[in-house]
């Protein structure tokens, strides 16, 4: 009698904001009642979530990309484009880092969310990314180069998922409706989320705020927040996106502030809200 073994999944998210990590959650857990094995690489505030979601769980070291934002606006697209030469190199690390995992681990297949490095020529390799269309604000030139060059990577995978709709009234517009596509499959998979609608919930919190992304932006858009709900009189629950912390913040007049919560949390929230 032949046993067949579960399939072994490697799940990794970027490590850019807390986006990347929960928009993992749906497809961890439908890859879990479909009796594959999941093993997630994550590192930082990503990873301290996921393991909160998902205990027993394996977990891998793997190493970040470590991108900031600066706080002058103008200054960003400049900044990351002097960080592209460290961001090919992490690229380059991850890839080696899969390679050698490869070899030691029965990996069966490989979903990388926007992690261009994890592709690997025998595995079957999914890159889930809604910005197929990246916009520089630089033009339509510019864009279309970037296109072309991001199109050369997606096509070291094996297939590109994309958490939207192809439809004029997609939730990224642009961004996820190119005019050029790559060579690999592109599978539209609609909304993806960790939480549950339930119906008929009686609304008793007026505004729930939620806030994630790369720092210092993080911090600043939390600060401004604070200081504008400062003179706010209705009860609002604000979520700071900083699992792991344990310096908490004090509440102002019917703000709560908590610094994370669990998808069961949030879920609860969402449906009084």
């Amino acid at each position: 009698m032949i046993h067949l073994r579960p399939a072994q999944i490697l799940i990794a998210p970027l490590d850019w904001g807390l986006g990347h990590a929960t928009r993992c959650i749906p497809i961890i857990n439908i890859l879990r009642d479909k009796g594959a094995v999941v093993i997630i690489a994550a590192s930082g505030p990503q990873r301290v979530l996921l393991e909160a979601e998902f205990p027993g769980t394996e977990f891998l070291d793997i190493p970040g990309y470590g991108i900031t934002y600066t706080r002058e606006g103008k200054k960003l697209l400049r900044s990351l484009i002097f960080r592209i030469p460290g961001i090919l190199g992490s690229v380059r690390r991850e890839h080696e880092w899969l390679k050698e995992l490869c070899l030691k681990r029965q990996i069966d297949a490989i979903i990388s969310d926007n992690r261009y490095g994890l592709y690997h020529i025998k595995k079957q390799s999914v890159f889930i990314t809604h910005q197929l269309f990246i916009q520089s604000g630089m033009g339509n030139r510019i864009n279309r180069l970037l296109l072309k060059l991001h199109n050369r990577f997606l096509d070291r995978f094996s297939e590109c998922w994309v958490p939207d709709f192809h439809d004029p009234l997609s939730l990224a517009g642009l961004l996820s409706n190119p005019p050029h596509f790559p060579r690999i499959p592109v599978k539209y998979i609609g909304l993806v989320s960790r939480f549950i609608p339930e119906p008929g919930k009686t609304i008793s919190n007026p505004l729930l705020i939620l806030i994630s992304g790369p720092e210092p932006e993080r911090t600043a858009f939390e600060e401004k927040l604070l200081r504008d709900l400062a003179s706010y009189r209705e009860p609002v629950v604000v979520v700071r996106g900083l699992p792991g912390t344990k310096e908490e913040k004090k509440p102002i007049n019917q703000v709560k502030i908590h610094n994370h919560l669990s998808s069961a949390q949030l879920n609860a929230l969402l449906n009084f809200s």
